[in-house]
């Protein structure tokens, strides 16, 4: 599943446009949201949005992984 970096993102709502589903928005805090009812997963935000703010759940699960065998 797709979600938005608060830290990376600029706000600049490339993503909003381009969304076929519709299902991101700008929030009160200026960054992107994804509403994940409405998420296609089509990995359009992904691929466009300019600052990479856009990242997958892929990324938790092998940071999550990478601090299990670490420890």
């Amino acid at each position: 599943m797709p979600w938005i970096s608060k830290a990376m993102c600029t706000g600049c709502g490339v993503c909003v446009e381009n969304c076929p589903a519709g299902s991101i928005q700008i929030a009160d805090d200026e960054k992107a949201e994804i509403d994940m009812e409405e998420c296609i997963r089509c990995g359009t935000c992904h691929d466009i949005c300019p600052s990479e703010a856009v990242r997958h759940d892929s990324e938790k699960l092998s940071a999550a992984f990478r601090c299990y065998t670490n420890s």
